[in-house]
């Protein structure tokens, strides 16, 4: 059940457009659907178009014309050089949106690609904040993502309840790039935790022990830790590490980028994201 003032902001919440249905972005979608959200979209895949059209969403056949009269606009993509194609240009999410309106990006990307897309919204009187995010599909849909908010105060507000849709935390991380930065940290420590796990059950080989029996114990000890936990819903140790590595060596990538940037020494964790049994080099 939502609370009273989660209950009173939906209530007010006016039609939003929201870009980039993939595998989060679709879940996204059906959740603010349900919760009672008009949601417009622009979604390239037929099969993604019937299926959100279904759902109840407003297809368009362009982003220009998903986000044309919409206040408030979604943008949950792969990457900078995505979401660069969307919201910039004079075709992009931006270029569409009417003066006052909120872009919020659950891209996990660079602050600079972000500081770029604001410099571009300031000069049409349009806000940026970053909003990434934390978790799996299975997470959106249960309404258990964990939101990170980097922006002014009364833009954080204004995209909140439509976030709770599918976030159980949502955490204000300050101004603009700062979620960005939090983000990037804790992909860069899940990264670590994956390295170690692999290291740990090369050393439970060599002690001939029974993986699942030491999961188990250090699961429920001292020793776990998030991707431990994990474990648990993949049949083995290496589904899991074939499943995740993609993800880690871009959001590895984002993480050194923003280190350099910023001139920041990764130390102990950077090492130990490199020296380890996972390949988490980009190709």
């Amino acid at each position: 059940m939502r609370s009273l003032d989660h209950a009173s902001a939906a209530d007010e919440r006016p039609p939003i457009a929201f870009i980039g249905t993939g595998q989060i972005g679709g879940p996204m979608v059906r959740r603010l659907l349900a919760d009672g959200v008009e949601v417009h979209v622009h979604a390239r895949r037929p099969d993604v178009r019937d299926d959100l059209a279904a759902a109840g969403a407003v297809l368009h056949d362009s982003v220009a014309r998903a986000v044309t009269g919409r206040s408030v606009v979604l943008v949950c993509l792969y990457d900078d050089s995505q979401l660069r194609e969307v919201c910039l240009g004079p075709d992009g999410a931006i270029a569409a949106m009417p003066r006052g309106g909120l872009l919020a990006s659950h891209t996990t990307g660079l602050p600079s690609t972000l500081a770029e897309l604001a410099e571009a919204a300031s000069a049409r009187g349009v806000d940026v904040i970053d909003a990434p995010f934390s978790g799996t599909s299975k997470d959106v849909l249960a309404g258990r993502l964990t939101i990170m908010i980097g922006g002014d105060p009364t833009a954080q507000d204004r995209i909140t309840p439509f976030v709770r849709a599918y976030a159980s935390t949502v955490v204000r991380t300050g101004p603009r790039g700062s979620a960005l930065s939090v983000k990037l940290v804790n992909n860069l420590l899940f990264a670590a935790h994956a390295q170690l796990t692999a290291r740990v059950l090369r050393i439970c080989d060599a002690l001939d022990l029974d993986r699942a029996t030491l999961l188990e114990a250090v699961a429920a000890s001292s020793g776990s830790s998030a991707f431990i936990t994990k474990l648990g819903a993949y049949p083995d140790a290496e589904t899991m590490f074939a499943t995740v590595t993609p993800y880690l060596t871009k959001d590895v990538r984002m993480a050194r980028a923003v280190a350099d940037e910023l001139g920041v020494d990764l130390g102990v964790v950077g090492a130990t994201v490199s020296d380890g049994p996972l390949d988490l080099t980009p190709g």
